[in-house]
């Protein structure tokens, strides 16, 4: 009899939830890849020259978001909220200190909110990347 896919895949999933993302194919494919749990960690994008005080709205936002998606099956959500006027470099900070086996990526949006392209991710990868599509959830 086979594995159940789930156990053969990646332990832990990491998803950013963006302000202004819908994220539903990002979360859709890490469920269904979770092996043991799926982590999520808040993103806002500070344009450069503004406080990162000023995110505090959306810092709001972003943790009610985070909450209501604890509920889930396999969701395991993480309390930090970040913003940065550099998203993409401090993802890769949080990459770096909690070790995920893959990082679950949007297209087009959260791509746009970390400031950066699916070829720059590409290119110099923190950790194994799934990139998917907002239009296939």
């Amino acid at each position: 009899m086979m594995t159940p896919l789930k156990s053969r895949l990646f332990k832990k999933i990491l998803v950013p939830i963006m302000q202004g993302c819908e994220q539903t194919s990002a979360l859709n494919a890490a469920r269904a890849m979770a092996g043991d749990e799926v982590k999520l960690v808040g993103l806002i994008y500070i344009p450069e020259g503004e406080s990162l005080s000023t995110a505090t709205g959306h810092a709001r936002e972003v943790r009610e978001t985070l909450k209501s998606l604890s509920n889930v099956k396999h969701i395991h959500r993480w309390a930090e909220v970040y913003a940065s006027h550099r998203p993409w470099d401090e993802l890769v900070k949080i990459i770096e200190k909690e070790s995920p086996d893959l990082l679950v990526l949007e297209y087009p949006c959260q791509f746009e909110m970390l400031k950066t392209t699916p070829a720059e991710v590409l290119a110099h990868p923190p950790c194994d990347i799934a990139i998917v599509n907002t239009h296939i959830p």
